[in-house]
């Protein structure tokens, strides 16, 4: 399972139709990184955090409440040891990249088109999909149909 934070409505449901509906794969969303380590460290059956549910979480970082990069340093201070992926739209050497890049993120990709390619192929290569189901769809230059998008969390925002 996938978990996908991300403040921003229509990112949101975008990237997650786009990556993650369309090939059927399972994912959680949270709205930010509270959300995120609330949802990353909630208990099992055993009562003990279930780190292992989530194979990848995918973030932004310039979120409310927690950003991804205190969001990812806190899931790694808990345990957390699947792959963090960062997605920003902060330039290269620009101070919060940086430190969003630093804050133990295995990867940290622009929310450009090329960023949502390596994206999709990370996502084919790690997640198990329902067979049949449509690989993960890059971005592509062109405008997606509004009528495309489903209503995929609760956040408002």
């Amino acid at each position: 399972m996938i978990l996908y934070v991300e403040d921003d409505m229509f990112l949101r449901m975008t990237v997650s139709y786009r990556l993650f509906t369309k090939a059927s794969i399972p994912f959680d969303v949270a709205c930010n990184g509270a959300e995120a380590v609330e949802m990353a460290m909630a208990a099992g059956p055993d009562g003990q955090p279930h780190l292992e549910r989530y194979c990848l979480i995918v973030m932004d970082n310039q979120m409310p409440v927690m950003n991804g990069a205190q969001a990812a340093r806190t899931l790694r201070e808990r345990g957390y040891k699947g792959l963090i992926v960062g997605m920003t739209g902060d330039p290269h050497g620009c101070e919060d990249r940086d430190a969003f890049e630093a804050s133990g993120l295995d990867l940290c990709v622009d929310k450009a088109a090329d960023g949502m390619e390596t994206l999709a192929a990370i996502i084919a290569a790690r997640v198990c999909r329902t067979p049949g189901a449509e690989p993960p769809e890059a971005a592509s230059s062109e405008s997606e149909r509004v009528g495309d998008f489903l209503p995929l969390s609760p956040c408002t925002r």
